[in-house]
Order: C-alpha cells, then structure tokens, then sequence
C-alpha cells in the first residue's frame, strides 16, 4: 500500500503539526514491512526532520514552486501528484482549513481542534466564513477523520454534522526522546539557564501566540492563588511567543496589571531535553 502525506507543515519552523506527521510516518513504516510514504510538499523538507523520516519507504516529493505559487499547492498541484505517484490513501495531517479539492484516491483527515471557530478567532467575517466552509467541506470528503481528543470530536460532530462512526480518537503520544535519563548536572545547567534552578513552578506549553490559549484566564488564575495562598511559585510559559491578535501584546498588558512580571517566564520554545527537564521538575502542568 503507498500512503501520499501534505508535508507542508514540514517545510516550516517546528510545529506540533509538522511532529505529529513526521513521528507518523516513522512508526507506520515501523509497524508495516509493506507500506510505502511519499511525502508531498511546495518546497524542500527542512533538514532538521532528516532524523525521523530519513527511510528507505519514504519518499519525498518536493517541488520548488515560488512563493505566489505556494498558497495554491493544495488545489494546483497536490490532486495531480498523488495521482501521478499512484498514491492509495492520501493522509491531510492538520490543514481543514485550506483549500479543498477532490482526491484521487480515499482521504483521511487530521483535525487537531476546532479552536478557530469555536473561539471565533477572526478578524472578519468573510475570513469565518471561509474557514467553516473548508473545514464543513474537507469533514465530509474525507473517508476518515482522526482527533487527539475526546473534546475535538465532540466539536467536529456538533459543528460539520458528520456521523459518528467516521470521527476516532487516537490519543498523541510521547517523542522517544522524552524516554531518555538526564543528569543531575545537565538539568541543572538548564535550569539555571532559564533562572528557574532552586525554584518552584508551574508550566504551561501552550505559548504566547493565540487568544485561542486562554491566556489571560491562566494569568488571573495564577495571580489570584498568589493572593490567596501567598508563596514563592513561578509561572513558565513554553512554546510560539508572537503577536497573532495582539495575543502576546495582551498578556504582557495582563501580567503588568495583575502585579506578576517578577513571577512570569517566557523561554519560547525549547530543544527536547530543556523541555524535558522543564516539566519532569515543575509542581504541576497546565
């Protein structure tokens, strides 16, 4: 069988997306001695997943397209691709809300969330519109949808009106990498390099980058327990620090009102073992 992935997300800055396709396609081929990937993108695959989909059953098929040409890969380009490589079953990891187009052969869809629409993350209403389309459409063209988690699929049913049967929850789970021992000096070192050595903390990895996140909610929570229940704890945000929506903006605004910027850290995002070690040595994730 040959599986035809998008391998946009690969062509990128590192994503949760971009590692849940590249894990994906190491353990498919792991599982199968008779399954065949090719991964399809707009440009070439960044170096850094070389690691995880560097096999000799999985292809890359990398086009070299300008820019302009890039925002019209999925409708342009991918239907003919997977026909000319005879792909099977082509695999969309994470991307409902681009442009739908009719596949050769049986889809199955990612949709890790409906956090755009059920937040209504929009600057207008032509860009709402658009996306619920997309993602509407895509839900019922797709053969198969699979979600991380209970919550999503719940969405995906209310929202696309799809049948039950064709939405399954497969749970994420852990990089190898987080398997593995970490020194007493080397996680000091990292603690220290992120002044958190010697300190209590709590953790969140959900960045500072989307209204999507409920970020002010987890800033008044965390400086209410500081009222509350005075104590010398740390709050650590992990992962995309930008401005989307004035996202970071309105929580550096929040955390200067609330009296906390001397108890907040922002590192962005980490190298594995640095955020390894940052939560196996926090109080508590949220």
């Amino acid at each position: 069988m040959r599986i035809g992935f998008d391998a946009m997300s690969l062509t990128k800055e590192r994503s949760g997306v971009a590692n849940y396709l590249a894990h994906l396609v190491r353990q498919l081929v792991a599982a199968d001695a008779d399954l065949q990937v090719v991964l399809f993108s707009p440009e070439k695959i960044c170096v850094e997943y070389d690691v995880l989909i560097n096999h000799p059953r999985i292809r890359r098929v990398a086009l070299d397209l300008p820019r302009a040409e890039r925002k019209k890969w999925t409708l342009k380009y991918l239907p003919r691709l997977l026909k000319e490589h005879g792909v099977d079953l082509f695999h969309q990891p994470g991307g409902s809300d681009m442009d739908v187009f009719r596949s050769p052969c049986p889809m199955v869809l990612t949709v890790h969330d409906l956090g755009p629409w059920v937040f209504n993350m929009f600057r207008n209403w032509r860009k709402s519109l658009r996306y619920k389309l997309r993602t509407f459409m895509w839900a019922h063209q797709a053969a198969r949808i699979i979600t991380g988690v209970e919550i999503s699929r719940k969405d995906i049913l209310r929202r696309c009106h799809v049948s039950p049967r064709k939405v399954a929850v497969i749970p994420y789970g852990a990089e190898p990498v987080y398997e593995g021992e970490i020194s007493p000096e080397q996680a000091d070192d990292i603690l220290r390099k992120y002044r958190l050595l010697g300190k209590r903390y709590v953790v969140n990895c959900s960045g500072l980058n989307s209204k999507r996140r409920n970020l002010e909610l987890v800033l008044e929570g965390f400086a209410r327990f500081h009222r509350e229940v005075p104590d010398d704890v740390t709050l650590v945000f992990t992962g995309a620090i930008a401005n989307a929506q004035g996202a970071f903006d309105r929580a550096q605004r929040k955390i200067g009102m609330l009296g906390i910027r001397e108890r907040v850290v922002t590192p962005g995002f980490l190298a594995e073992k640095s955020l390894q070690v940052i939560l196996e040595n926090a109080e508590a994730v949220i």
